[in-house]
């Protein structure tokens, strides 16, 4: 990869962390103070789905600041560069060699030949697996809440999961339902198959990435977790 390449990458991120800190600091964003630092600290921790946080989501962030919160994790999660990217392709705007190569480096994709099919599956597959998240979320959800409520709490959070960014609505994350079923089923599924990578997940195969995956990645993502979901069962 050329430098030119990891610049464009590097200061996409800065960007959208700049961009998302501007947001979050307007009056609509939150209540209350919110200083600079925390607000670019908060920025910071959903583009990178790093899962810290210095502010409480539910009680200092108005909807609109959760909002964007879950943009910024969407976005990160996904890379900039491969967002940006997919909207130009429904556009139906041509992509240049360089833009070919960016896209290439971000989703970790090792040729150019059905780069852009792959990137279609990548975001349909993620689109999938996020809405029948959402759908589970929310039917739980919903015995506790208003459904509207209920739809948001199961959207921001199959979103927060799958992309393992560790936001949550509720002030104690999930711990209420650290006995529920549902909850302890679908958030593990979620974050599983948000983490393993676009290679690995079986959701994402096209005809031409079958060959992509080392046996190591399959090894760790298909062995490691299971074992220690066992681990904290027993």
């Amino acid at each position: 990869m050329h430098t030119s390449e990891i610049r464009v990458i590097v200061y996409s991120f800065v960007g959208l962390i700049v961009f998302g800190t501007f947001l979050l600091l307007m009056p609509f964003s939150h209540h209350g103070h919110l200083s600079l630092i925390d607000a670019l600290f908060t920025s910071t921790s959903a583009v990178c789905v790093t899962g810290l946080i210095v502010k409480d989501t539910p009680v200092d962030f108005t909807i609109f600041g959760q909002m964007v919160i879950i943009v910024l994790i969407q976005i990160g999660g996904l890379g900039y560069m491969t967002a940006v990217t997919f909207l130009a392709v429904m556009r139906r705007q041509k992509l240049g060699h360089r833009d070919r190569l960016i896209l290439k480096e971000s989703l970790n994709y090792p040729g150019m030949d059905g780069l852009v099919r792959f990137l279609k599956v990548v975001f349909a597959s993620i689109f999938l697996i996020e809405l029948i998240g959402m759908v589970v979320l929310t039917l739980r959800f919903w015995m506790d809440m208003s459904f509207l409520k209920a739809v948001w709490f199961g959207t921001f959070h199959a979103i927060s999961a799958f992309n393992n960014a560790g936001f949550s609505l509720f002030s104690d994350n999930l711990m209420h339902y650290k006995t529920d079923l549902v909850i302890n089923i679908m958030i593990p599924i979620l974050i599983i198959l948000g983490g393993i990578g676009y290679i690995m997940n079986p959701f994402f195969k096209t005809s031409k990435s079958s060959f992509l995956i080392p046996p190591f990645y399959d090894t760790n993502g298909n062995s490691f977790a299971p074992l220690g979901s066992k681990l904290f069962i027993a």
